[in-house]
C-alpha cells in the first residue's frame, strides 16, 4: 500500500515536471497534493519534502542504471551512462529541467553520493596504493563531474573520448588497470 502511494505521488510529480512543463523549483507540495488528489498529511506521511520525493523518483528512473555492472560504470562511466540515458524516461526529466538550478543541485548531489559509494567499494578491491578509498572515490567522482561539465562546452566530444580522457587523467595516475 505504501509503495503504491509513493509511486502514485511520484508519477503525478513526474507528470507535472515533464508533461505539464512546470519547473521543479516552482512546484509546491500543495500543488503536488492537488494534482495527486491527496491531502497534505498523506504526502508528509510518505515524504519529508519534494526533494525527498525527487530522490525517490531518481531511484525509480535510474534503477536499471544502478543494476548495471559496477566495474563497467567505473571503467567506462560516460559510455555506460550515455547508453542508459538514451533509453530512459530520465532523459525527458533532465531535458525539461536543465535550466532549474535547484533541480540540478538535487540531482547532482544524489548522483555524487551514489557514485562515490559505488566507486569506494570498487577501489577497496582494485586499488594498488595506500590512499584512503573514500578520498580516491571522491577524486574519481569529482573528475567525472569536471569532465562532464567541460564536455558541455565542446563540440563533437563523444562518450568514448570522455572515457579515454578519464582513463588518462584519473585511472592511470592512480595506478588502476584501465583495460578492465
Amino acid at each position: 500500500m505504501k509503495e503504491a502511494m509513493d509511486n502514485s505521488i511520484w508519477n503525478h510529480f513526474f507528470d507535472m515536471m515533464v508533461n505539464q512543463k512546470k519547473n521543479f523549483g516552482d512546484i509546491r507540495v500543495r500543488e503536488i497534493c492537488e494534482d495527486a488528489n491527496i491531502h497534505r498529511s498523506t504526502f508528509y506521511r510518505h515524504f519529508e519534502d519534494k526533494y525527498q520525493l525527487l530522490e525517490f523518483g531518481l531511484f525509480i528512473l535510474w534503477n536499471d542504471f544502478f543494476e548495471l555492472d559496477e566495474r563497467e560504470k567505473f571503467y567506462a562511466p560516460f559510455k555506460t551512462a550515455d547508453e542508459f540515458y538514451q533509453k530512459s524516461e530520465a532523459e525527458q526529466l533532465i531535458f525539461r529541467n536543465q535550466s532549474d538550478d535547484r533541480f540540478l543541485e538535487t540531482v547532482n548531489s544524489f548522483f555524487l553520493k551514489q557514485m562515490t559509494a559505488s566507486f569506494k567499494a570498487i577501489l577497496k578491491e582494485v586499488s594498488p596504493n595506500q590512499l584512503p578509498t573514500d578520498l580516491m572515490a571522491r577524486h574519481v567522482v569529482g573528475s567525472i563531474q569536471s569532465l562532464d561539465e567541460w564536455s558541455k562546452n565542446q563540440e563533437g566530444v563523444t562518450s568514448e573520448k570522455l572515457d579515454s580522457y578519464y582513463k588518462t587523467l584519473v585511472l592511470t595516475p592512480l595506478g588502476l588497470n584501465c583495460t578492465e
